[in-house]
């Protein structure tokens, strides 16, 4: 009972700071002290497990699975809290993050949904014969539905909606499934039009997404271009992209993009086949052994919840969040608990209380110096974290030659972050150093490039009389956002200053036809420069 009150507590404290961890003494205020608070929690859990499975032998990791009634019930308790967050932000009862109406304690509405999506399946009733669970899971999951429709995610809709169906195809009797599985199909595909009609632009966009990140695929079909290589390889393929089809109907759709808004194409970018090969035979094997256990009415919420984040998975990015990998570890753990080791087939000793004490050691053991790892590395990027907020804070008041300072000691610890390396990159070009800023871009270019790269290099270059370089870089980021009108207008009034006036006029005749997307007075006055430009006579 013990182990089960510790368990208890462990997945109730895991789910709160997964789902509710937010601090503004971080950069990413919303996603970064979740995954700092898993990883804690997740270190000291484990040093406490190998202790005891080092003392008192295998025992301990045989009965690592807790109740599944208690998961269930924590899960539901998660998500009424979600539902009451989601719904008291949108009627302004709680504040809001980010300028969105409902996004949680997440960075956007997308994480937000997702975590809503994986719960919800955890609100069907599992006992049809019992009014009072009946009715308090379908209000739960009324709830659960409301938050979702008012964070306006289409994916966490379509991903519970699911989870539903086939909940209902198999909770009804057997004569009547393949009517609702009819039904189930026709309501997806009218739902599906109506919520692509309702973003029709946004579902546009990411067509164009998927097509940029195939070309990726074909580039390096077999191992991929590497671990965190989208947001360094995205960008290019879509200038590329806009570049061999200038005049496309995706141009004034497409924006800086930092996923491919599908999880399985992300992992054929930066792993290639070969990696997608073996993701497709985990799920394989997944769902093997899915089919077997949903015959089991215990099993089904969280075979419905993994069900869920496939889903998800196909048109969003629930793996960026931590609950979503907390979620599936629990479900899987507890869907194949019979899987874990057991005392009489570890080791070959002469008897089970002797291999039962020689696992319990060396796992122990094991699990502790993992443990251990685990925290002194997280200590340090909670370290590291920590300082550069505050060094970006400084660079926001003024304090210059701090924040620089600062950022070049994080440099060594920082120096594989792209956004760390964008900061830097941009906190020297605005303190004149646009040498320095050129080669610390130059470094960020193998993390992350994006529109706003280009331009800082752009400018740097411009700084630095490299008009060729300052050309190249307005013209990738002009044909990275094909709707933007800076970079046009910088490229023309680099050849103006440049006395190449027949190059000025071309640029400043593509502005006056170019299409306005967002009307604003910067654009009007990027138009009237055009406009005198190409009255000018040689």
């Amino acid at each position: 009972m013990k182990k089960q009150c510790f368990l208890a507590v462990l997945i109730v404290m895991a789910g709160c700071v997964t789902l509710f961890a937010r601090s503004g003494r971080f950069v990413s205020s919303e996603v970064t002290p979740k995954w700092l608070g898993l990883w804690v929690l997740t270190g000291v859990a484990g040093a406490i497990f190998g202790v005891a499975a080092a003392v008192a032998g295998f025992r301990p990791l045989r009965s690592i699975v807790i109740d599944r009634r208690y998961i269930i019930l924590i899960f539901r308790i998660l998500l009424l809290l979600l539902a009451f967050q989601g719904i008291a932000q949108y009627f302004g009862w709680l504040p809001r993050h980010g300028g969105f109406p409902v996004a949680g304690s997440f960075d956007n509405p997308a994480g937000y949904a997702v975590a809503v999506a994986l719960l919800t399946p955890f609100a069907f009733p599992e006992n049809r014969y019992c009014v009072a669970e009946k009715i308090g899971c379908i209000v739960l999951t009324v709830l659960a539905f409301a938050a979702l429709w008012l964070s306006g995610s289409r994916t966490g809709m379509i991903a519970a909606a699911v989870s539903l169906i086939i909940y209902i195809i198999f909770t009804v009797p057997a004569r009547l499934r393949k009517y609702v599985f009819a039904g189930g199909f026709v309501a997806l595909l009218a739902g599906g039009f109506f919520l692509y009609r309702l973003k029709a632009a946004s579902a546009d966009g990411r067509v164009l997404i998927w097509r940029c990140s195939l070309d990726l695929v074909a580039q390096k079909p077999l191992f991929g271009h590497g671990p965190g290589a989208f947001t360094a390889v995205y960008m290019p393929a879509q200038a590329a992209y806009f570049e061999a089809y200038p005049d496309s109907r995706f141009a004034q759709l497409a924006g800086n993009v930092l996923h491919p808004f599908n999880e399985y194409l992300l992992v054929a970018v930066e792993y290639g086949l070969a990696g997608l090969a073996v993701a497709v035979v985990l799920l394989w094997l997944l769902l093997r052994g899915v089919k077997t256990a949903f015959g089991a009415v215990q099993q089904r919420p969280f075979i419905l919840s993994l069900v869920t984040m496939a889903v998800t998975a196909c048109f969003s990015y629930p793996f960026k969040y931590p609950f979503t990998w907390f979620a599936v570890v629990a479900g899987l753990v507890h869907l194949f608990r019979h899987w874990l080791p057991c005392r009489d087939t570890l080791f070959h000793p002469q008897s089970p209380e002797i291999r039962a004490r020689y696992a319990g050691i060396a796992s122990g053991i094991m699990i502790v110096i993992l443990s251990i790892c685990s925290l002194y590395y997280t200590g340090k990027s909670l370290y590291a974290q920590l300082q550069w907020n505050d060094i970006a804070h400084r660079a926001l008041r003024g304090d210059t030659k701090e924040a620089l300072d600062g950022y070049e000691k994080l440099l060594p610890r920082l120096g594989n972050n792209g956004l760390f390396l964008y900061n830097y990159a941009a906190e020297l070009h605005q303190a004149g150093n646009c040498a320095g800023s050129q080669a610390v871009f130059t470094r960020c270019l193998r993390y992350y490039n994006d529109f706003d790269v280009q331009m800082l290099m752009a400018d740097n270059a411009q700084q630095l009389n490299d008009l060729t370089a300052a050309k190249q870089h307005l013209k990738t980021a002009s044909a990275m956002c094909p709707s933007r009108f800076m970079p046009l207008y910088q490229l023309m009034e680099l050849y103006r200053k440049a006395d190449r006036m027949n190059d000025a006029r071309t640029i400043a005749n593509r502005l006056l036809t170019k299409e306005i997307k967002i009307p604003s007075h910067t654009i009007d006055a990027i138009l009237n420069e055009a406009e005198k430009i190409e009255r000018l006579k040689d």
